[in-house]
Formats: C-alpha cells, sequence, structure tokens
C-alpha cells in the first residue's frame, strides 16, 4: 500500500516538475531557446523509454494543466498533443523499432510536426464551429518548424548523454545483448 502512495506521489511530484519547467523555460528564457516545449519533449522521452499506456495518462494530465493557461479553446492543444503522442507511439512500435539517436531525433520532428498540424486543425475547427479566431502570417510555419527543430534537438541531446549512463539506452549494449 505505501509502495502505491509513494508511486502516486511521486508521478505527481514529476508531473509538477515538468509544468514547472515548462513554465520556467517559456516566460524566462530568451527567444531561440523559450521555443523548446519541455511538455512534449518530456513525453516523447517517457514514449521512447517506457513506451506504455501510461504516458498517455500522463499526457492527459499535463496537457490539462498547460490548457489551463493557453489562449486557444480549451481542449485544441489536449486533443493535438493525446492524438499526436498516439501515433508516435503506434509509429515507434511499427515503424522506427530501433531505438537510435536518429531514430529519437525523427520520431521526435515528425511527432512534434504532427502535435502542430493538428494543433491548427482543431483551431481551424473552432473557428468554423465559432469558439475562436485565427490569424496566420509568416511567422506562424517558422516558429512551428523551430520549435520543432529545437524540441527534437534538446530531446536527441538528452537521449546521447542519457546512453552513456544507461546501458539500455545504448545500442552496441542490445546488439551485444542479442549475440548471447
Amino acid at each position: 500500500m505505501i509502495k502505491i502512495i509513494l508511486k502516486v506521489i511521486a508521478t505527481l511530484g514529476g508531473i509538477l516538475a515538468i509544468f514547472i519547467a515548462h513554465s520556467a523555460v517559456v516566460n524566462f528564457l530568451p527567444f531561440p531557446i523559450n521555443r523548446i516545449n519541455i511538455v512534449y519533449m518530456a513525453l516523447l522521452w517517457l514514449t521512447v523509454n517506457k513506451g506504455t499506456a501510461t504516458v498517455i495518462w500522463l499526457a492527459l494530465i499535463l496537457s490539462f494543466l498547460t490548457e489551463l493557461f493557453s489562449s486557444t479553446p480549451f481542449g485544441v492543444d489536449m486533443a493535438a498533443l493525446l492524438m499526436s503522442l498516439i501515433f508516435l507511439n503506434w509509429f515507434l512500435l511499427n515503424i522506427f523499432t530501433s531505438h537510435s539517436w536518429y531514430t529519437v531525433f525523427f520520431s521526435g520532428l515528425i511527432g512534434f510536426i504532427c502535435y502542430r498540424v493538428l494543433g491548427l486543425l482543431f483551431l481551424v475547427l473552432a473557428m468554423i464551429v465559432g469558439h475562436g479566431s485565427l490569424s496566420f502570417n509568416y511567422r506562424l510555419i517558422t516558429n512551428f518548424l523551430l520549435e520543432a527543430a529545437l524540441t527534437s534537438l534538446t530531446l536527441t541531446l538528452l537521449y546521447l548523454i542519457a546512453s552513456l549512463f544507461k546501458n539500455r539506452l545504448n545500442p552496441k549494449y542490445i546488439t551485444l545483448k542479442g549475440r548471447l
């Protein structure tokens, strides 16, 4: 019973830490760096490492917290985040089955672009229904691509650093384990 309580407290603490880190990066860092989406990067990191359905439940809680401070209609970012993570989980299970640094980079890039495109589509749907307004400018696509590139590069750097310390992430260890 105590193990379950400690696990729940640790999970809630992790969610709170991710949310605070995301808020700090967005609000306090200078322009190019504040485009790194810590929430998506953390969820993608968990998807790459764990690959379980619990990541979707964590995404639901984290996206609800970010929706509270968002200017978009409620549920747009949440739906986009959940659908892109489900797609990315399928993508990692069926297409990118090896977990190397380039797989992490491209899955991050593809997943984040999917997240932003879905968010944009849901914003258009909300505008059609009459629950929001949407203004396109030339910087929208540039900001989306910059955010995708920085988040994917940061995730890849995190993966490379972690692969030095964890044998489970090191492709050489996986190859040697398969020979035994």
